[in-house]
C-alpha cells in the first residue's frame, strides 16, 4: 500500500501541470476562432447589453432560445433574417432592426441609443451563442 501512496504526489503534480497547460491554451484557441475584430471582452460586454440596456432578453428570452410570438431562437444557428449568422450580418440586423413584414408579424427595433461599439459587442455576444465560440447564455 505504501508503494501506491508514494506515487500519488507525483501523479497529482502531473495532473495539475496538465490541467494548467490545458487551461492556459484554451483562451488562445477560443480567440483564434473569433471573427475578425471580435474579442472575448466584447462578448462579455454584449452579454451585459443583452440582459440590460439592449433589452433583447424580453423577446429572445433569458436563455436566448426565443419567446413564441416575439423573438426567434438565437442559439440554434438557424438564421432566417440575419443572412448567414456571421458577425457582420448580425451587426446589420442589430443596427437596422427588422420590420413587421420581415419578421412575420413582430418588429425588432434597431440599435436605438446603443453606440456603434455597443451594437458590435451585442452582435459578438449573439454570434457566440450559436457558433463554436464561447457559449455564454445565462440560465435562471
Amino acid at each position: 500500500m505504501s508503494a501506491i501512496n508514494a506515487g500519488m504526489p507525483a501523479k497529482i503534480v502531473m495532473l495539475v501541470v496538465a490541467l494548467t497547460a490545458l487551461a492556459a491554451a484554451r483562451p488562445a484557441d477560443m480567440t483564434a476562432q473569433l471573427p475578425s475584430g471580435v474579442t472575448e471582452q466584447m462578448i462579455g460586454e454584449g452579454q451585459s447589453l443583452y440582459f440590460g440596456e439592449g433589452r433583447c432578453n424580453g423577446c429572445h428570452g433569458e436563455t436566448a432560445k426565443g419567446v413564441e410570438g416575439a423573438g426567434s431562437d438565437l442559439t440554434d444557428g438557424e438564421w432566417k433574417l440575419a443572412a448567414d449568422g456571421s458577425f457582420q450580418s448580425l451587426l446589420a440586423v442589430i443596427s437596422d432592426g427588422l420590420t413587421h413584414a420581415q419578421t412575420e408579424g413582430w418588429a425588432m427595433p434597431g440599435r436605438g441609443e446603443l453606440s456603434e461599439d455597443e451594437a458590435k459587442a451585442l452582435a459578438a455576444y449573439i454570434w457566440s451563442l450559436s457558433s463554436t465560440g464561447p457559449q455564454t447564455t445565462r440560465e435562471r
